[in-house]
């Protein structure tokens, strides 16, 4: 079974969504507090949205990249 790769950085659009990618780490810290609570704060409804709306909008530009 063979893959066909994809480039991130020759479409317009796809070189926009790059910064709201790398927004993406942010979501790395909350699934670590959530596996290792109480080092951290909790996660206020602000932050829970903001996490929330970024996974969804990765989710379907990957699910894109993938068809």
């Amino acid at each position: 079974m063979t893959s066909t790769p994809f480039c991130l950085c020759s479409n317009k659009t796809t070189s926009h969504f790059l910064k709201e990618l790398w927004s993406a780490v942010t979501l790395t810290s909350y699934a670590s507090d959530t596996r290792y609570p109480g080092f951290d704060k909790p996660v206020t409804k602000d932050e829970y949205d903001k996490a929330i709306i970024l996974a969804h909008t990765i989710l379907r530009w990957v699910e894109k990249q993938i068809g």
